[in-house]
């Protein structure tokens, strides 16, 4: 007997109690006071459950100017309110999203039904006057807009990069000059975050890339329409010069 409490630390006629009122528990356990069977099935559900991962920031990976560069992480600050990095577009710098969080907010989305008004409240869409089915202007109205000028300023930055938006501003800057490549890039970009954060989708050059190469055939194919037609023009002197010579 002496052996047994040494043992198991309590007396022989405690185990046999314990037996008859249904309790199988072993001489020398207790129950943790406190503790049931639903506490133990919680306990064992929240170590099943295992908490959802987060979508990790994709990085733009874009040079910081050490003059205008501030001391927290703006790149990943406009993540959070966004949803989507908008600095992994070429023109946007970390002053531009500052600006843009400023100035929209998280939901500017849900204020505009498209793009199209987004633009046209940014100053960015021109104003076409129809009249009998002929479009007699098409100009941007001259009235100032925060947003505007900050994607304006985005659309001369990214006029320098060789990137899509970069060959897009260039092409229309051949045609029509700086100020209109402006517009329209800038046009472009607003596309570009709204859509973004309207999608919680990233910035993806391959869905604006063009086909460089296509264009480049059709401007050979007009400046050899144009070479025959001044050729044409020359034959036609000459004939005249040699009529009158005879």
């Amino acid at each position: 007997m002496g052996e047994f409490i040494k043992k198991y630390g309590c007396h022989l006629d405690e185990v046999e109690m314990s037996k008859e009122s249904g309790k199988t528990e072993e001489p020398g356990k207790t129950e943790e006071p406190g503790k049931t069977e639903e506490s133990g099935k919680a306990e064992e559900s929240g170590k099943a459950e295992e908490p959802e991962k987060t979508k990790e920031i994709v990085r733009s990976n874009k040079h910081r100017s050490k003059k205008t560069a501030v001391t927290f992480d703006v790149e990943s600050d406009g993540y959070q309110i966004f949803g989507v990095n908008l600095m992994r577009i070429p023109g946007i710098s970390e002053g531009s999203v500052l600006k843009l969080i400023g100035e929209l907010g998280h939901d500017f989305t849900e204020k505009f039904d498209s793009y199209k008004k987004f633009a046209r409240r940014a100053n960015l869409a021109p104003n076409n006057k129809i009249t009998g089915g002929k479009l007699i202007s098409s100009k941007v109205p001259k009235r100032k807009n925060h947003v505007g000028q900050i994607l304006r300023e985005a659309a001369s930055s990214a006029g320098v990069s060789k990137t899509p938006l970069g060959d897009y501003y260039r092409r229309i800057r051949s045609r029509k000059g700086p100020m209109c490549a402006i517009v329209a890039t800038a046009n472009k970009i607003c596309k570009i975050i709204y859509t973004m954060v309207k999608t919680k989708n990233e910035y993806d050059e391959k869905l604006i890339q063009t086909n460089e190469p296509e264009i480049l055939r059709k401007k050979l194919k007009s400046v050899k329409k144009y070479v025959d037609k001044i050729e044409e023009q020359i034959k036609i002197y000459e004939n005249l010069a040699n009529i009158q010579l005879t």
